[in-house]
């Protein structure tokens, strides 16, 4: 597999994954600050991994 398209498909799972830990934390009532960092991590990481792709 192509290294570029590889980087992009990481990014995109590490968004998806973002998503999904925030959905997660916003309906179970064992909601923590813990949970809602992460998840924007794994958002942040998958934004700065397709800006660093395309440049």
């Amino acid at each position: 597999m192509d290294k570029n398209k590889l980087t992009v498909y990481a990014s995109y799972v590490a968004i998806a994954c973002g998503i999904i830990i925030l959905t997660i934390s916003l309906f179970f009532p064992g909601v923590t600050t813990f949970k809602i960092a992460m998840g924007l991590l794994f958002i942040v990481v998958g934004m700065i991994g397709l800006r660093w792709f395309r440049r």
